[in-house]
């Protein structure tokens, strides 16, 4: 249910990403907009990237993510096979904590056994073991549902562990959570 490109990016292209991301996130933290959450709220989302600047926008024009997203969607229809749901920035900073264990389908259950939503994450720093990489529980896409308490303590998640610049892809019925960043630096 999950995969891992690495070396998706050039490193020009991961360098202005990172700088320009960190820009948007101290501008909206500066004039007082900014998106923290969670329980002690560290957690820094940020929204609506693609509104915020052109790289975000020429990121989404790679034939191979294209490709991939037709062969994914692939059906007989006469409306577009797929859509861009979000294209949001995710910052857990050290001593930032784990979310709970989801799905990113907003479908209610039965959960359908086809295609909803595909997840695809570029990290623009390393996801390592400490700094709060997502976990995932491998193969709980085809569960066809939403994750209960006891999958958080039952079912055996692997982290994502990723190089700055590589995609990360899942099935967005896969069960998954980022998790608590121990290092000294943000993710």
């Amino acid at each position: 249910g999950y995969s891992i490109i690495e070396n998706f990016l050039n490193a020009d292209t991961l360098k202005k990403l990172q700088s320009v991301t960190n820009h948007i996130s101290n501008n909206e933290i500066d004039t007082k907009n900014a998106y923290f959450y969670g329980k002690n709220g560290k957690n820094q989302r940020i929204y609506n990237l693609l509104s915020k600047h052109q790289i975000y926008r020429d990121l989404l024009d790679s034939i191979w993510i294209e490709s991939l997203l037709e062969t994914i969607f692939n059906r007989d229809t006469f409306h577009e096979k797929y859509g861009l749901s979000s294209l949001a920035g995710h910052i857990v900073p050290p001593g930032g904590e784990a979310q709970p264990l989801h799905i990113d389908n907003p479908v209610p259950e039965p959960i359908p056994p086809w295609p909803i939503r595909f997840i695809i994450i570029v990290p623009l720093t390393d996801f390592t073991i400490e700094n709060g990489p997502t976990s995932v529980v491998p193969k709980s896409h085809k569960l066809y549902r939403k994750p209960t308490p006891d999958d958080a303590k039952k079912k055996i998640q692997v982290p994502l562990v990723a190089k700055a610049g590589s995609l990360i892809l899942w099935d967005g019925n896969l069960m998954h959570r980022s998790t608590e960043n121990l290092s000294d630096k943000s993710r």
